[in-house]
């Protein structure tokens, strides 16, 4: 039997990550001019956007079917479940908005920021409209 040679390898101990140069670590954080914790909130503020886009639709969406089928009380308490998560999510989205501003060095664009405000916002006029009714 042969046994081959297996290439060699940086030495590391179990679980040790191998460390990426101080000089690479440095050009990635340059690269775009923002903080790591900046660039981390930034993401965390979009992907709630994304979210309250999905339960908003949903919402309207289960609202719409269960006003042409009254008798469904499953579909009308997913409705109701999903206009709380888009209040939740619009009351995180609309406080978490100065913060994005304070720690960002450049604004997020204006027409997302628009967008982001509008959506953050409409879940809580329609609970509003909904409550006066």
């Amino acid at each position: 039997m042969s046994r081959r040679k297996k290439k060699s390898r940086p030495k590391t101990s179990q679980g040790e990550k191998r460390k990426v140069p101080q000089k690479q670590q440095v050009k990635r954080a340059e690269a775009n001019g923002e903080s790591r914790g900046a660039e981390v909130l930034t993401i965390f503020w979009t992907v709630l956007v994304t979210t309250a886009v999905g339960c908003n639709i949903g919402a309207a969406v289960t609202r719409l079917i269960h006003s042409n089928q009254p008798g469904n009380n499953a579909i009308g308490l997913l409705s109701g479940l999903l206009l709380f998560a888009a209040v939740v999510v619009g009351v995180l989205i609309l406080g978490l908005l100065p913060v994005v501003y304070r720690m960002r060095k450049e604004p997020p664009p204006r027409g997302y920021v628009v967008f982001a405000v509008l959506i953050g916002a409409a879940p809580i006029l329609t609970v509003i409209a909904l409550a006066m009714r």
